[in-house]
């Protein structure tokens, strides 16, 4: 079973060691628009609690998929982006520290 579990989690890998993985490279050109639109935004270091309950809120205002985003590295700003744009998708995400996720949404409003 451990075999089973390894070869689960590496193909689910989509990132390893900074680096896109063959299997997701159809990823690259989003991640690197993503990256360019962040460039020119001004992002605070430590966003208010008033922002994270808003974000909180437009996220749960309906009954959704829910998906569970771990991290806040490469790929999760494209992916929030895409997650976001769906009106059928709860998104959480669970990341340290916890203003990195809160500045992955903050820009972000669900659908609904």
């Amino acid at each position: 079973m451990g075999d089973e579990i390894d070869e689960t989690l590496e193909r689910a890998k989509i990132v390893n060691e900074g680096v896109i993985t063959s299997e997701h490279s159809w990823l690259a050109p989003r991640v690197e628009g993503w990256r360019n639109t962040q460039a020119g935004s001004s992002r605070s270091t430590c966003p208010s609690t008033d922002t994270a309950e808003a974000v909180s809120s437009s996220i749960l205002r309906e009954k959704r998929k829910k998906v569970l985003l771990l991290g806040s590295g490469l790929v999760a700003g494209p992916a929030v982006d895409v997650f976001v744009s769906r009106g059928d998708v709860e998104l959480v995400i669970g990341t340290y520290p916890v203003d990195k996720g809160v500045r992955l949404m903050s820009s972000k409003q669900q659908p609904g």
